[in-house]
Parts: C-alpha cells; structure tokens; sequence
C-alpha cells in the first residue's frame, strides 16, 4: 500500500475518488494538484470475515475522513459484491467491517469525535439498516426496523449529537419492501428516531414534536430537505 505523510489536515471535501478512475482515491494539495492516497489495487484481495470470498474488480464508491483527518471510512465494489472498512492513513492497515453478498453499503458516517461510524446498507428488498462500529469493538450492533418496532421502517440519514453519546436519524416506512412482499404501500409521514451508539433505547419522534421539544436542534441539511414536505404538519 502506497502511505504519503500527512502535514495538514484535511477537510472532507479534499479527499475524494478519481470521477475518472474509480480504483483511486485521492487527495487535492493545491488548487489542480492532487496526490494519491489509496489505489485499489492495495486493498485486501481476500476477505477477512468470509475467508473463502476473494476480491475481484474492486473500486471505491465511496469515502468519507473522519473528523480528524487519521482515517478514511471506505466502501468497495469487488465484482458482485460489496464490502466496508477502515483505511489507517497512519500506516499500512486497513480493517475490514463488513461484506454483503445482495446489498450495497452507502456512505459511512462518523461520530464527532472519531470513535464511532455508522454504515448506511441497502438491501436488494430496498430495506435501510444503520451499522454501528466502534475503534475496540468493530462491530458493535445493527440498528434496523425490527429495532424500532416495525420490520417496515427503513432507517437512514444519520447525524450525530456533539457528544457522540446519541445518534438522530430518519425512521419511514419502505413501502418498497412491503411491494416486494406483495403487500398494499401505507401512506405515512417521516419520524426522527433516537438511539445509543449500542443501539439501546430507540425511540421515534414525529417531526413536530421532536423540534418543539428539541428547540435548539439543527437538523442536517441533507436530512431537513428530505423533511420538507412535512414541514407544519404532524407526522
């Protein structure tokens, strides 16, 4: 594996995948000048959770540096295959989280202070999981519908309190799913959902009611535009 020191830390928009050789992250320097950080070709070409799944064709769909700049949280396409880990720009290891034979791991996102990282993973059924894992134990729980009382919710769009102690997300029903099982769809709204990083104590807001209770919460923009639509309404 290629390693470059680092002298300046990085911003999140600074590191990113070749949009002309998805095999290569890199990394902007200077305005127009970038270096390689990682080649897919120094990616592990077995998987350490299944032994006998070996990688071919890999390339990057997706990645995402920690807060301080000392990790970058990575998702890998290998032929059919998808799997998640953690590149140490520190050195020359590279942990592997997890491997999905019929879903696709999306964009990792870290906790504040660096110690935790959810996985974002859609199935081929369209159901949303969160995946929790942390720098001692890797793997530490999967946050999914079942967890919030109904094996129908998708959970996705992660963001984080300042303390790292809570995780928010966006909790609505997949509608796919129930039409993959033949089931009718449920016209419902959105809820904020709340848990521990162990995935303990979920809860479900509506929308309204959490931001009445919650006036001093900003919500992601990513997440408060997916939210529009029921805005002044009480899910």
């Amino acid at each position: 594996m290629l390693f470059f020191p680092r002298t300046l830390m990085a911003g999140p928009e600074d590191i990113f995948i070749d949009p002309s050789d998805p095999s290569v992250i890199r990394e902007t320097e200077i305005p127009f000048q970038s270096k390689i950080l990682l080649r897919a070709s120094d990616l592990p070409q077995k998987s350490a959770i299944h032994s006998p799944v070996e990688f071919h064709d890999q390339y990057f769909t997706q990645v995402v540096p920690n807060p301080q700049g000392t990790e970058l949280a990575i998702a890998i396409r290998a032929g059919s295959l998808t799997w998640s880990g953690i590149n140490h720009l520190d050195g020359h290891h590279i942990d592997q989280l997890s491997l999905h034979f019929d879903s696709e791991s999306s964009q990792p996102y870290w906790s504040p202070d660096g110690k935790l990282l959810v996985v974002q993973e859609e199935d081929s059924s369209h159901r949303i999981d969160l995946e929790f894992y942390g720098q001692e134990d890797k793997n530490l729980c999967v946050l999914n519908g079942k967890s919030a009382k109904s094996k129908f919710l998708n959970l996705s769009e992660p963001w984080w309190n300042a303390g790292s102690d809570r995780i928010f997300f966006k909790a609505e029903i997949s509608n796919a799913y129930r039409n993959s099982l033949g089931l009718k769809s449920i016209p419902t709204s959105p809820k904020i959902g709340e848990a521990t990083p162990e995935c303990q104590k979920v809860l479900l807001h509506p929308v309204a009611k959490f931001m009445a209770e919650n006036p001093g919460a900003v919500l992601p923009p990513r997440v408060a535009a997916s939210l529009s639509e029921v805005e002044g309404q009480t899910p």
